[in-house]
């Protein structure tokens, strides 16, 4: 994909993952410490893409903050910022001038996707699509926005298309031909949604629509609210593992911090993180970078923040540094 520009779609409100986005972008939360959008970069600098453009509105100032440390010599990376919201298909229309010209690779900020877009970029050229999706198979029993062939050929999308495929959940990206560009640029609104409005319609006229589905045994999620944030991180202590590229270490065995208290595994550590004397943190514990666990808490299945401080007994909790929390079902 070395050819490829991308455009990582990270300017929403993130109403769905309040109080946290009180004072930061969903983009910028930190996944297993690093922030959501920055795993995204590193799936695309894998793929070789170099140039890439990210749209920002909503406390933007803060993922520009997040992703400093993640950009060096060899991406280009341009900011769209964005006065007022223009949808996932407004955005990148408006910064069609640096964009057009090649293919396009679309990315959502707020998904984890263990998916080589090497394996798209392949599938989309060996279909010639005009445009190739990624893709994950429904759960079963539920209604699924978009059914594809045995071929991949997406035979319905959002309502759109004769259908009788199978159910498939779009998963956060999307590579788009020069054709499928020219699509983008033809909508007439300022404001829109790429899937209604670009992918819906070109699958409605027959054009040439393709899905990928991500290999069985790779794991994405939507992180985009507390529940599945939380799920999130415990899918992966679960299975005594990290994501690829996580910093950080992999409690498995019960061990004593630095400052007397104890990490019960599978639980996660930050760096400089204080568990204090009589403190008990974990099982399934998330501790970023600087956190502490004050003396006599009891901190299991919940997620500190860089920063952040934790008291008394928590379970299923959330917590930001300003003390912002949310509760999830454990």
């Amino acid at each position: 994909m070395s050819g490829a520009k991308a455009f990582l779609l990270a300017a929403g409100f993130g109403k769905r993952m309040l109080p946290f986005t009180e004072r930061m972008a969903k983009a910028a939360l930190p996944f297993f410490g690093k922030p959501l959008a920055a795993w995204s970069l590193d799936s695309l600098k894998s793929a070789g893409v170099r140039d890439v453009t990210v749209n920002l509105h909503h406390l933007g100032e803060s993922v520009k903050a997040a992703l400093a440390p993640y950009i060096d010599a060899s991406l280009n990376l341009s900011l769209s910022e964005e006065d007022h919201i223009l949808g996932t298909g407004g955005g990148v229309k408006r910064c069609l001038p640096a964009l057009a010209g090649g293919e396009l690779c679309i990315l959502n900020a707020d998904t984890y996707r263990d998916f080589e877009l090497k394996r798209m970029k392949a599938f989309h050229d060996k279909n010639e699509a005009v445009v190739t999706l990624a893709l994950a198979p429904a759960p079963p029993k539920r209604e699924a926005p978009i059914e594809v062939g045995p071929d991949g050929r997406v035979l319905r999308f959002l309502g759109a298309g004769p259908g009788g495929g199978t159910p498939c959940d779009f998963i956060g990206a999307h590579l788009f031909s020069p054709e499928g560009v020219e699509a983008i640029g033809a909508v007439g609104a300022e404001s829109f949604c790429i899937n209604a409005e670009v992918n819906r319609h070109l699958v409605e006229r027959g054009a040439k629509v393709f899905g990928v589905l991500i290999e069985e045994g790779r794991w994405w999620s939507d992180l985009g609210t507390p529940q599945r944030f939380m799920e999130g991180h415990r899918h992966f202590l679960g299975k005594g593992v990290l994501p690829p590229g996580c910093s950080g270490h992999l409690v498995t065995m019960p061990e004593v911090a630095a400052a007397g208290g104890k990490i019960l595994g599978p639980s996660w550590v930050g760096e400089s993180i204080v568990v204090e004397e009589g403190a008990v943190a974990g099982p399934y514990a998330v501790l970023g970078e600087g956190c502490r666990v004050m003396a006599g808490a009891s901190f299991e299945s919940s997620i500190l923040f860089p920063g952040a401080t934790a008291q008394g007994t928590k379970l299923g909790s959330l917590i930001s540094p300003e003390g912002l929390e949310a509760l999830v079902d454990i």
